[in-house]
């Protein structure tokens, strides 16, 4: 926690083994040489090397790091224009051709949505950085397509009868998609609770499969002001791995299947446990919520 340089090293080497084309790898190895998996792309990856940086800057106040690194960040929105509709939504289609999503490890989860969201919540977060830094006039077209693809989403996304956002390709409810719609602001404070509230009482919700995605529904209860039930949930969900038996919080997890495995041999659960760690991350940051012992 707090390894500043760590933080930064890693920012430039995903952004020097970067594609020919400026888009970024998911995957990069030291040795023998430095190199990426020239095999793997993954949008939401991409996109959130952006957010990452504005963390950054953030934690630490590093502009010459955060502006050495802009063009790489400004490179990754092309993705998003790539796809965008005229109707301000997401050609999520075309992007799942041509794109790892990964969103979580569910194979049964429905992306659409979450695209969406992701992409809306990268733009917001890139143009917070784009003002952190003074460059807001190489970006002073986002403001306006945010508000136009929220209400793109709004419309097209949301159900009124159920009070949850679902797909015009696939109408599953999905704690990806609430959680998605959440964060990147498109759903009301009253609409994000509603739904959160309401996805625990549906039994054929498509449930997180990963601590990664997990991270994110935390931050959407957080967000959505559910701060006791955001408490609850991170006990239960990481505290459930260690009830287990876990000596490293794992790479998928459902506390209904303990053989979810994204690799297709239950024993082996987990390559990448780095995403795993995040209460760290939530009990310094709100320590109110998650140091409270009361």
């Amino acid at each position: 926690f707090q390894q500043q340089d760590l933080t930064r090293r890693s920012l430039y080497l995903i952004a020097g083994l970067s594609h020919p084309n400026g888009y970024l790898h998911p995957c990069l190895y030291e040795k023998p040489t430095p190199h990426a998996d020239s095999r793997l792309f993954l949008l939401e990856y991409a996109l959130l090397f952006n957010v990452t940086l504005r963390d950054y800057l953030e934690a630490t106040g590093d502009r010459e790091t955060a502006l050495s690194l802009w063009p790489v960040a400004k490179r990754q929105l092309g993705i998003i224009d790539t796809y965008l509709t005229d109707q301000g939504l997401m050609d999520f289609e075309r992007a799942n051709q041509q794109w790892w999503i990964f969103i979580d490890w569910r194979k049964e989860l429905h992306k659409e949505v979450s695209l969406q969201g992701v992409s809306i919540f990268a733009l917001e977060q890139s143009y917070h950085l784009a003002r952190l830094l003074g460059k807001e006039d190489e970006l002073k077209h986002l403001p306006m397509l945010i508000r136009k693809m929220k209400k793109a989403a709004h419309v097209n996304y949301f159900d009124k009868k159920s009070g949850l956002f679902k797909g015009l390709l696939n109408p599953q409810i999905s704690y990806a998609s609430q959680i998605w719609m959440i964060l990147s602001g498109v759903a009301s404070r009253e609409e994000a609770e509603q739904a959160l509230v309401a996805l625990e009482q549906m039994e054929d919700a498509c449930k997180p499969g990963t601590p990664y995605l997990y991270h994110y529904y935390i931050e959407a209860l957080i967000e959505s002001g559910l701060n006791t039930k955001a408490r609850e949930k991170m006990i239960d969900y990481w505290g459930g791995m260690i009830q287990k038996g876990a000596d490293t919080f794992w790479e998928a997890y459902d506390p209904e299947d303990d053989f979810l495995s994204p690799y297709n041999f239950f024993p082996i659960n987990s390559y990448c446990h780095a995403w795993s760690c995040t209460p760290v991350y939530f009990i310094r940051k709100y320590p109110k919520i998650f140091q409270n012992r009361s």
